[in-house]
């Protein structure tokens, strides 16, 4: 996957470049933290020379629309099998931005989780620093009625993104830790 989506860094370049953003991709290797080159070397491009500091921006303008190659990503099914063989539990995390369900009005989406469930997903990211209220109302919803552990993330990067931290984010954003313990007790008893 890693060298499939290095191959397709050429194409992303050639399709941010048409949105008047010119990438030298020896810069970005010669800047890589990692072997093969991905979208994260072009995100970390942006902020190291002052295109955008404005990681959302980042994603949702330039990096989130080019689709991924069919060998860049897992299909849903063999990665909820992968977690499972391994021990560990699924969650879906982002259902209503484009990397999720986007686009999709509240029974489609219902429908897909159910696919995702039969199919093994265990849990859904309840708590998330841009989630609204009638978010976080339908997806009790879904918890409740499915029977999901509900989990929590705040897109912690570490220094890419100072203003957020592992649990907690600005404006007063937090995980109860309760989330988390709630998810090691069910990893335990598995």
């Amino acid at each position: 996957m890693k060298k499939a989506r290095e191959e397709s860094i050429k194409h992303i370049l050639k399709t941010i470049e048409a949105k008047g953003v010119s990438i030298d991709i020896n810069v970005l290797k010669k800047n890589s933290l990692n072997h093969y080159l991905d979208r994260n070397d072009i995100h970390r491009y942006f902020i190291q020379y002052g295109i955008s500091n404005n990681v959302q921006y980042i994603w949702d303008e330039y990096l989130d629309p080019i689709a991924y190659g069919e060998d860049e990503l897992l299909k849903v099914k063999d990665a909820i099998e992968m977690i499972r063989v391994s021990g560990g539990m699924s969650f879906l995390a982002h259902y209503n931005k484009r990397i999720g369900l986007q686009g999709f009005n509240e029974s489609q989406i219902e429908h897909h989780i159910k696919n995702l469930i039969s199919m093994g997903l265990n849990g859904i990211e309840r708590y998330y620093p841009t989630f609204s209220k009638t978010d976080t109302v339908y997806l009790d919803y879904l918890i409740d009625k499915y029977n999901l552990t509900p989990s929590g993330w705040t897109d912690f990067h570490g220094a890419n993104r100072p203003e957020v931290d592992l649990g907690s984010a600005k404006d007063g954003f937090f995980i109860p830790f309760s989330v988390y313990e709630n998810i090691i007790e069910k990893l335990h008893n598995k």
